[in-house]
């Protein structure tokens, strides 16, 4: 094809959601979360937070805790926040 492959964020959210309740081994989770989470895109962003909340176990509570504490955009410091408390 002559189009240029552009996937939009909310693929993406849709994608990081999907594969924190696949099943499949919980690393094998994480790690995939974890690979998208040094995006830039607000959106993409979203997804891992949302992902992470999803997995519920304890590393994905500690990367939260880190994106709640220090990321550079508010909205997704105070959804890391938000997710957290659900989690609990």
């Amino acid at each position: 094809s002559d189009r240029a492959y552009e996937p939009n964020d909310d693929h993406w959210y849709i994608l990081l959601r999907a594969v924190a309740r696949c099943n499949a081994p919980d690393d094998a989770r994480l790690r995939f979360i974890l690979a998208c989470s040094g995006a830039s895109r607000r959106g993409i962003l979203e997804g891992v937070v949302e992902a992470l909340g999803d997995l519920g176990m304890e590393e994905a509570a500690s990367k939260l805790r880190e994106i709640a504490g220090a990321h550079e955009d508010a909205f997704i410091r105070n959804l890391a926040s938000d997710v957290l408390d659900d989690m609990e």
